[in-house]
């Protein structure tokens, strides 16, 4: 039997080679984003916003200063003025929160000025249309969507080099 030498190159040579036949085109371009899928991002992106902008509810119910159920129990329910505003969705409020009152407002509603959590509809009593009672503390932050929790300005969200693939 005999056998033939086989040469083979080296993984140098072969990068080389095939460099010398393909082009690979490096020059950017400005491009909608809706057509940039399996395009290569050529800089970061960073957020220009808080996303959210604006604090807004995970729940029907109503905004309220945490600080003013910090007494709250089934023994001892604290009675709440139901403010003659409420949220519209989609609409930023100028509207200020005054102490004993509460702020009827939607799932995804903008929480009113000094208002820091939300109680849900279904965790108070009414007592009638302007006034309910709250049995129980509510936490700050409670059912809340606050400013920049998804995103920070200035974060990068995207960066250098990623492939867009959706």
């Amino acid at each position: 039997m005999i056998f033939k030498t086989i040469s083979y190159y080296s993984v140098d040579y072969a990068f080389k080679k095939i460099f010398q036949h393909i082009k690979i085109n490096l020059d950017t371009e400005f491009i909608p984003v809706f057509e940039s899928k399996s395009y290569i991002l050529k800089d970061d992106i960073v957020s220009k916003d808080d996303i959210p902008q604006v604090s807004s509810s995970h729940m029907d119910g109503f905004a309220l200063k945490s600080e003013e159920t910090i007494n709250a129990t089934t023994d001892n329910p604290l009675t709440f003025k139901v403010s003659s505003r409420k949220s519209i969705l989609g609409k930023h409020t100028s509207y200020v929160l005054k102490s004993g009152e509460v702020y009827r407002i939607q799932t995804g509603g903008y929480l009113p000025y000094q208002s820091d959590a939300v109680i849900p509809i279904e965790n108070v009593t009414y007592l009638n249309d302007k006034t309910i009672k709250i049995l129980s503390q509510v936490n700050r932050g409670s059912f809340v969507y606050s400013v920049g929790e998804d995103i920070k300005k200035g974060e990068k969200v995207l960066f250098k080099g990623q492939l867009i693939r959706a």
